[in-house]
């Protein structure tokens, strides 16, 4: 059974989304684009300076 306007008379009928519907629906209800600040950069460790060694050392013996 359809709805009825109870003034005009018309049947009710959803019409199909147009594209200014798209967009304004992803407007509001879209993802939200959340900054990530940025990790600070901590200085060299002696880890780092090991695993630097190791890379160098490997990459002298190797020949191009």
């Amino acid at each position: 059974m359809a709805s009825y306007n109870d003034i005009t008379g018309n049947c009710l009928v959803t019409k199909p989304a147009t594209e200014a519907y798209r967009s304004g629906y992803d407007a509001i209800f879209g993802k939200k684009k959340v900054e990530v600040p940025a990790a600070p950069i901590e200085a060299t460790t002696e880890e780092d300076e090991a695993w630097q060694a190791i890379d160098a050392q490997s990459s002298v013996g190797d020949k191009k």
